[in-house]
């Protein structure tokens, strides 16, 4: 894990959050308990870009691919990102994003906190079975294909983000105040473990 001190928010905007890591690495689950205990407004990037594959009836793996094999990256990633720097002039916001700490030092956002969430592909794999009700065998075809599948969308987003805007998703570190491995943690333990750094960090001011 990585604390490092940053530039806090304006206080007239109250908090602001970003929250990312790769698939299945809790992100989600973490972003909604941390809006319920700040009490902030959640958006997230990958809903955002759901309710786009929806609109061409494809799932957000085809959607992904369909956007990698025709170049639409301009078209949709920036959409989204744009929207999510719009809603990061809100208060008290929580962004829910795998690019989004990157562009807060491109667009010179100031946060109250970067959280990243990492897990190995292989943890991530076997949560992916667990959340579809199947067994967790790592020599059966669907953690194959769980692997696989996982792979190959990281391989994707991290040549769809360093082709838009040179931001090497490889390196989270570079871009992110907390940095955590979640692969040997499990939900409630990664929160208390965030809480923690975020008090220790002195990234909340005093009458937040």
């Amino acid at each position: 894990m990585i604390l490092k001190a940053m530039d806090k928010r304006v206080s007239g905007l109250g908090m602001l959050f970003v929250v990312g890591g790769p698939g299945k690495s809790g992100v989600s689950t973490i972003s909604k308990m941390l809006e319920k205990y700040y009490n902030l407004r959640r958006i997230s990037g990958g809903e955002l870009m759901r309710k786009y594959a929806k609109e061409i009836n494809m799932s957000i793996e085809e959607f992904i691919k369909y956007i990698y094999d025709n170049n639409l990256e301009e078209k949709y990633d920036r959409k989204v990102d744009m929207a999510l720097v719009r809603y990061s002039n809100q208060k008290d916001m929580l962004i829910e994003s795998k690019i989004f700490a990157a562009l807060c030092f491109k667009y010179s956002i100031q946060t109250t906190v970067k959280i990243w969430l990492e897990a190995s592909v292989e943890v991530r794999a076997e949560r992916t079975l667990l959340k579809e009700g199947k067994v967790v065998d790592r020599n059966s075809d669907d953690y194959r294909k769980a692997l696989e599948s996982l792979k190959n969308r990281y391989n994707m987003d991290r040549e769809r983000y360093k082709k838009i805007y040179g931001i090497d998703y490889s390196k989270p570190k570079l871009y992110n105040d907390i940095v955590i491995d979640s692969s040997k943690l499990n939900e409630v333990t990664t929160f208390n473990l965030i809480l923690d750094l975020i008090k220790d960090g002195g990234y909340l001011k005093p009458t937040e």
